[in-house]
């Protein structure tokens, strides 16, 4: 099977040939004006005709927008029409089974019936105390080899064992599915409750996935094909996009605080930065404001963040009570320290309404029955209620839980500042705070700390009404009608392993090899289709003018496969050769079985004679920015498409669990 065949076309196209491809405009048709006036009737006749026109386009420009906010500890869905306002929009508040008073979001988390002794798998609130349960599982979705510095150092950790428990059948894919098919179905219900059946089955229906800024192309692959597994968009007109978190949460903010308040902490031509603290990752984007009434918004630099949410603050619990419990907490059954157990309820209320305004001495009571411990430990004794069967955390403990999370979002944030200076971009003057750590007192509270002593309060901090649905209601309005986002940047360079012309004055002696079409080459070449930081508007294509040779083409195959490379390189300044700072992040299939199989045929029934190669101009074309979220590859001659395209992408055996991801 060749690998990396791709080489590029060096030689330059003739006059000839540029004014071939030149297309030729035709002159336009000038339109006859009718003199004559129209008659009463005939004027009425054509205003009804022109209403009747305008209101079969709007049934047909007329869809429910569903945003569906799928988060690694909680998630959530709201749902509007593009013939109501952004301010319709209707946040899904009743669950199945819900003990919470936490309404506008779902715990993320499944029990299976299999493992739970019972026929029906639990979802959400109502998975019960004492469940085998899934949680965290979208984490393992990022398998990506490019772990950045942000990560929580617990996580990988974390991976194989109890606190991210995935039944021996599943994937990480497949449960991050079944989770999506019960959320999905609770939708459709829920919209069907307010409209009724009929009105759903006639109104198409267009479903926007959040994902973190930060996510991998092989995490935003496994994603979408998650959601399109639970049959999300699989009726007829209905589809599937996806938006980046901090960019939905960007677009609620500044359209609920500008249409809520006369006071405007957001001013044309300055930036604002967007803080998307979450359960799982932690991303930052920042943009300028080009215009605020209509809203008009680009991406200002590249983006960043980590694996540094509020799962970090879970793992910090635990390994606080490992060190001071050993094996007496640590051998403990996931049913009585994991999701859904009375303990992390407790904890999660604690952590939810932690302030900088509780005394460091104050003491919190976590329901939890250990045994095997040494009631004459002094570390135990000041730790355990052992009447109660209660853990005891103070609230200097919890603050150290959550040390780690706030000062490395601080160190991103002093990094996306830098950024966006180095970009030559407006200064930062607002700095939207979101997500569901984002929504805790503590945090606002360190926050409004850091602006005064780091930015001499120069930015003002926003918290969006709402600011734990933040995300998931500006999905909705971003797919109301025109995007206001004029273009993205990205994140890294992309690109492919390509050979040139050998030339010894620039090219390494040990990449030279001999083509068989065109002579001496220079393999392991960097083409690179776009570049880190680069402008990324919707649906920005790329093209790459290559050749590939096939080999010995009178042999007859079942099928012709060949394979390349696709490359990513986080460095401002990408190399020109292949080296260590470039990280493969997939392979491309190329299926060019049909291509070549009409080829033989032509052959046989010509001459009979074949070459010695098949030499077959290439077009790579790559769609960046698609609404589909995905990174999408075409190859091409002319524009005869050449087969298929299929991208399997890396991914980290510490993250695998399974999960391999194709997209075409």
């Amino acid at each position: 099977m060749p690998s990396n065949i791709l080489g590029i076309k060096d030689t330059v196209p003739r006059d000839d040939e540029l004014k071939a491809r030149t297309p030729i405009k035709s002159p336009a048709l000038k339109r006859k004006k009718s003199t004559c006036p129209l008659s009463p009737e005939e004027a009425e006749r054509k205003r009804e005709l022109k209403e009747a026109l305008e209101q079969r386009r709007a049934e047909k420009n007329s869809r429910i927008v569903v945003g569906i906010d799928f988060g690694t500890t909680f998630s959530g869905a709201a749902y509007g029409s593009t013939t109501k306002s952004w301010n319709d929009v209707v946040v899904i508040s009743r669950w199945p089974g819900e003990r919470n008073d936490i309404l506008e979001k779902v715990p993320t988390r499944l029990a299976y019936g299999i493992e739970n002794q019972s026929s029906t798998d639990k979802w959400g609130y109502d998975v019960g105390s004492g469940q085998n349960t899934c949680q965290w599982f979208k984490l393992l979705l990022d398998g990506a080899l490019n772990k950045t510095d942000f990560d929580d150092p617990l996580l990988e950790r974390s991976m194989g064992s109890s606190l991210m428990h995935l039944p021996e059948d599943k994937t990480a894919m497949e449960v991050a599915s079944d989770f999506l098919s019960k959320l999905y179905c609770h939708v459709m219900d829920s919209i069907q409750q307010v409209i009724g059946r009929v009105a759903v089955e006639k109104t198409a229906i267009r479903f926007v996935v959040t994902t973190p800024a930060t996510w991998s192309l092989a995490a935003r692959q496994a994603t979408r094909e998650a959601a399109e597994d639970a049959d999300i968009g699989s009726r007829d007109r209905d589809d599937i996009v996806m938006i980046d978190e901090p960019e939905a949460a960007a677009i609620y903010a500044i359209k609920s605080t500008m249409s809520a308040f006369d006071a405007r902490p957001f001013l044309p031509n300055t930036c604002i930065m967007v803080v998307d603290m979450g359960g799982g990752t932690c991303d930052l984007s920042t943009y300028r404001l080009v215009r605020i009434d209509p809203l008009q918004i680009e991406e200002a630099c590249v983006g960043q963040g980590g694996k540094c949410g509020g799962t970090w603050i879970d793992r910090n619990l635990n390994k606080l009570l490992e060190e001071r419990f050993g094996r007496a907490f640590s051998e403990l059954p996931l049913s009585k320290t994991g999701a859904g157990s009375r303990f992390m309820a407790a904890f999660e209320s604690v952590k939810r309404n932690f302030s900088n305004e509780v005394d460091a001495e104050k003491v919190f009571e976590l329901p939890l029955k250990m045994r095997k411990l040494d009631e004459d430990d002094p570390v135990v004794a000041a730790s355990y209620d052992f009447d109660e069967d209660m853990v005891k955390i103070t609230a200097a403990d919890v603050e150290d839980m959550f040390e780690p999370v706030v000062t490395t979002t601080f160190d991103l944030v002093d990094k996306q500042l830098s950024r966006t200076k180095e970009a030559k971009m407006p200064p930062v003057r607002a700095m939207v705070l979101c997500g569901g750590v984002g929504s805790s007192p503590y945090v606002r509270h360190r926050f409004e700390k850091y602006i005064d002593e780091n930015l001499k309060s120069k930015v003002e901090l926003v918290s969006p009404q709402r600011p734990w649905s933040a995300i998931v209601r500006g999905a909705v309005i971003a797919n109301l009608e025109k995007s206001p986002v004029s273009f993205r940047r990205c994140c890294d360079s992309i690109g492919f392993t390509v050979h040139q012309q050998f030339d010894p004055s620039k090219h390494n002696p040990a990449d030279q090899f001999e083509c068989p079409e065109l002579g001496l080459r220079a393999r392991n070449q960097m083409c690179w289709s776009v570049l880190r930081g680069e402008k990324v508007s919707t649906n920005l294509k790329k093209q790459v003018k290559c050749y590939l040779v096939i080999q010995d083409p009178e042999v007859v195959k079942e099928e012709h496969l060949v394979y390349q490379d696709v490359y990513a390189c986080d460095k401002k300044l990408a190399p020109q050769r292949l080296d260590t700072s470039v990280r493969r992040i997939g392979r491309l299939k190329f299926d060019l079985t049909s291509l070549v199989k009409s080829e033989q045929n032509r052959i046989d029934n010509d001459t009979g004679e074949y070459p010695a190669n098949f030499n077959f101009d290439v077009c790579l074309e790559m769609t960046l920015g698609s609404q589909k979220g995905t990174l999408e590859l075409a190859a091409k001659s002319g524009r005869k498409r050449l087969g298929s395209v299929t991208i399997e992408y890396e991914s980290d055996a510490a993250y695998n669990n399974g999960v391999k991801v194709s997209g075409k």
